[in-house]
C-alpha cells in the first residue's frame, strides 16, 4: 500500500522538478533582453538612419544650393557676354554697356578733358582712346546727353554740350531717319575711332564699338568670339594709320589700315595691317567684315 502511495508522490515531485529546471533555462527572462536587443537595436538604427537621412538631406540641399549658385553665376557669365549686343543695340550706342561696371572706372583727367570741352591745357597727355572711355562714363553717369553720332569724337563731344546748353534738341537713334545725323563723320575718322574703342571693348569699359559693326556680318562675330577667348584682354591701341579708302560704289568702301596694339598676347607691341569692308548708313558706316594682309 505504501508503495502504491509512493509512485504518485515520486511522479509529482518529479513533475515539479521538472518545472523548476525550466526557469532555470531563463528563457522567458531572455525574451525582455532579445526585446531590448531589438529595441536598441530599431532605435540605433533609427537613429542612424534619421542622422543619415538629415546629413543626406543637408549634403542634397548643399550640393543643390551650391549647384543653384554655380548656375546663377555661370547664367550671370553668360548674360555678361550676350547682353551688350542687345542692350547696346537697343540704346542705338550708348555707353551703358550691359554688365560692365561702369562706376568702376577712374579717369579722372579724361574727364576733365572731355568737361572741358576737349581744351587743350586740359588734354595734354591724355590719349584718344581714354578720351573716348572717359566721354562713354559720362554718358552713363547722365552728365552728358548721349550722342546719336558715333566715330567722331569731337562731334559727340559738341553734340553733348549742345544738348546741356539747350542749343540743340536732344535726337534719338530712332529719329536718325527723319531729321538726319547732327554730325556726319569722314570715314577716316570713323576707322581711327573704331581702333580706340575696340580698346575699350576687349577691356570690358565702356563702349560703342557694337555700333561701328554690322550686326549680321561676319565682323561681328570675330570680335565677340575674340573678346570671349580672353586673349585680347589688357588691350591699349598705340597707334592707327588709314592707308588708303577705295570707294566700291553703292555705299560699299574698302578701308586699309594699319595698327600697332598690345595686349595680354601679343608679346609686347605688335601691330597688323587689316583690309576692313565697311557699308555706309543712315547715320555713320558699319564694318561688315575685315582680313589681315601680309607684307
Amino acid at each position: 500500500m505504501k508503495n502504491l502511495l509512493s509512485l504518485p508522490l515520486m511522479t509529482l515531485m518529479l513533475i515539479i522538478l521538472a518545472g523548476c529546471g525550466g526557469n532555470g533555462d531563463e528563457s522567458e527572462d531572455a525574451m525582455p533582453d532579445v526585446k531590448e536587443e531589438e529595441t536598441t537595436d530599431e532605435v540605433t538604427t533609427e537613429e542612424a538612419a534619421a542622422a543619415g537621412g538629415t546629413g543626406d538631406r543637408e549634403n542634397t540641399e548643399e550640393a543643390t544650393e551650391e549647384s543653384q549658385e554655380e548656375t546663377t553665376e555661370e547664367s550671370a557669365s553668360d548674360s555678361g557676354t550676350s547682353e551688350p549686343s542687345t542692350e547696346e543695340g537697343a540704346m542705338g550706342g550708348a555707353s551703358a554697356s550691359g554688365p560692365y561696371e561702369q562706376n568702376m572706372v577712374q579717369n579722372p583727367a579724361g574727364e576733365q578733358c572731355i568737361m572741358n570741352r576737349l581744351a587743350a591745357e586740359h588734354c595734354d597727355g591724355i590719349t584718344m582712346q581714354e578720351k573716348f572711355l572717359a566721354y562713354h562714363h559720362l554718358t552713363f553717369t547722365n552728365e552728358l546727353a548721349i550722342s546719336p553720332n558715333i566715330g567722331c569724337l569731337e562731334c559727340m563731344v559738341y553734340y553733348s554740350f549742345a544738348v546741356m546748353d539747350g542749343n540743340q534738341e536732344p535726337i534719338s537713334k530712332n529719329e536718325v531717319d527723319e531729321k538726319g545725323v547732327p554730325f556726319t563723320p569722314e570715314l577716316e575718322t570713323f576707322m581711327e575711332s573704331y581702333a580706340y574703342e575696340l580698346a575699350n571693348f576687349f577691356n570690358g569699359h565702356p563702349s560703342a564699338l557694337l555700333e561701328y559693326l554690322d550686326r549680321e556680318g561676319p565682323a561681328m562675330m570675330y570680335i565677340h568670339n575674340n573678346r570671349l577667348s580672353g586673349n585680347f584682354e589688357d588691350h591699349t591701341t598705340h597707334a592707327v594709320d588709314v592707308e588708303s579708302i577705295l570707294d566700291l560704289g553703292d555705299g560699299a568702301y574698302r578701308v586699309t589700315m594699319h595698327r600697332e596694339y598690345e595686349h595680354a598676347t601679343s608679346d609686347g607691341i605688335g601691330s597688323s595691317t587689316l583690309d576692313y569692308t565697311v557699308q555706309e548708313t543712315p547715320y555713320a558706316f558699319e564694318i561688315v567684315n575685315f582680313r589681315a594682309i601680309g607684307r
